[in-house]
């Protein structure tokens, strides 16, 4: 959380952009003004609060798809594997 606290604050920053990096409300409490979006990249959003976000007006979004596709060629890729016995 600290080594973002910086970035954040910059009032240059208009989104916020994550995959794993928390984004409570302590983090949002120092996220500059002009910020107006934090969007994660990924299928959940566990790791933003998004009720902060809300009183501070922040737009949050997330990737409800992201890697599906990926995932089912990858499970069907081991089943071939696993049916041919290879490793």
């Amino acid at each position: 959380e600290t080594n973002i606290l910086p970035y954040v604050s910059n009032p240059l920053v208009v989104a916020i952009i994550t995959s794993n990096s928390p984004i409570n409300g302590r983090t949002i409490e120092y996220i500059t003004p002009s910020c107006r979006v934090v969007s994660s990249l990924g299928v959940g959003f566990d790791n933003i609060d998004v009720k902060a976000c809300r009183q501070r007006n922040i737009t949050v979004c997330y990737v409800p798809d992201y890697g599906t596709n990926e995932v089912a060629d990858h499970a069907v890729a081991l089943l071939f594997a696993a049916h041919r016995r290879l490793s």
